[in-house]
C-alpha cells in the first residue's frame, strides 16, 4: 500500500502474509501520505497491526458456511462434509468420525485417511474407543503418542507414526456413539480455540446421527407396516 500512497497520495491499506517459522502470520497495513505545505507527497507513515487471529477466525467461518451450504438429506455424506471440514480447519495429517458398533470401530467419516486403512477393526485398544468409553464432553488430546500406551494398544499409532491425537466423543440423546478426531504425524499443541471448533463439528455431527437414527426408526416401522 505505501507505493500505492506514494503515487497517488490516497490512504491505502492491505492484509499481508508473512511467513515466521512454521506458521504464516498475518498483518493489516494502513498507509497514509505526508504532505508538503505546497501539497507534494513527500513520504508515507504505515501503521501495522498484527490480524492472524481475526483473519484466521474469518477464513473458518466461510468454510463453516460452506460446508453447511452443501449439506443434503443424507446424514452419512454430512458427517463426511464435517470430518473433512474438521480436518482441514485444524490442520491435520487426517481426520476421522469413530462410531463403535458391537465391538467394532467404523470409521464412518474420513479425510486423508491412508489407502491401505482398516474402516472396520476391532474397537478395544483404540484411542477413540476410551473417548467414547469415557463418556466425557472434554477434548482428549494426547502427545508423544509413540511414547504413550497407544504405541501398543492401538495399531495405527505406528502404522502411520501419529505423534498427536485430539478427539472429541459424539454425545447423542442415546449416549456416546462415536469420536471425532484429527490425528497428526507432528507435534501439536492445539489451541483453546482448536478444541472448541472440534466441540462444534462434533455437536453438528451429533444432530446427523440423531437424523440417521430417526430416518432408520422411520423405515423400520415402514417396512413393519408392509408385512
Amino acid at each position: 500500500p505505501t507505493i500505492k500512497t506514494l503515487k497517488d497520495g490516497k490512504v491505502h491499506e492491505a492484509v499481508t502474509e508473512t511467513p515466521r517459522f512454521d506458521k504464516i502470520v498475518n498483518f493489516r497495513v494502513v498507509s497514509s501520505p505526508v504532505k508538503d505545505k505546497g501539497g507534494n507527497i513527500i513520504a508515507a507513515i504505515e501503521v501495522v497491526e498484527e490480524v492472524t487471529g481475526s483473519v484466521r477466525a474469518a477464513a473458518r467461518l466461510d468454510k463453516f458456511n460452506k460446508c453447511f451450504l452443501n449439506f443434503g438429506p443424507n446424514p452419512i455424506i454430512n458427517i463426511n462434509l464435517l470430518t473433512t471440514l474438521c480436518g482441514e480447519l485444524l490442520g491435520a495429517t487426517c481426520a476421522l468420525y469413530n462410531r463403535i458398533e458391537g465391538g467394532i470401530i467404523c470409521s464412518i467419516g474420513q479425510w486423508q485417511a491412508p489407502k491401505d486403512y482398516l474402516t472396520g477393526d476391532k474397537a478395544e485398544g483404540h484411542i477413540c474407543f476410551d473417548v467414547v468409553n469415557q463418556a466425557k464432553n472434554e477434548i482428549l488430546i494426547v502427545r508423544n503418542l509413540m511414547e504413550s500406551k497407544y504405541a501398543k494398544s492401538d495399531p495405527n499409532v505406528a502404522r502411520y507414526k501419529l505423534r498427536t491425537y485430539m478427539g472429541k466423543a459424539v454425545n447423542t440423546k442415546r449416549g456416546f456413539v462415536g469420536s471425532l478426531c484429527a490425528a497428526y504425524q507432528d507435534d501439536v499443541d492445539p489451541t483453546e480455540d482448536d478444541k472448541k471448533l472440534m466441540g462444534i463439528i462434533a455437536s453438528a455431527i451429533a444432530i446427523e446421527e440423531e437424523r440417521r437414527l430417526i430416518g432408520e426408526s422411520l423405515r423400520e416401522k415402514e417396512r413393519q407396516q408392509e408385512a
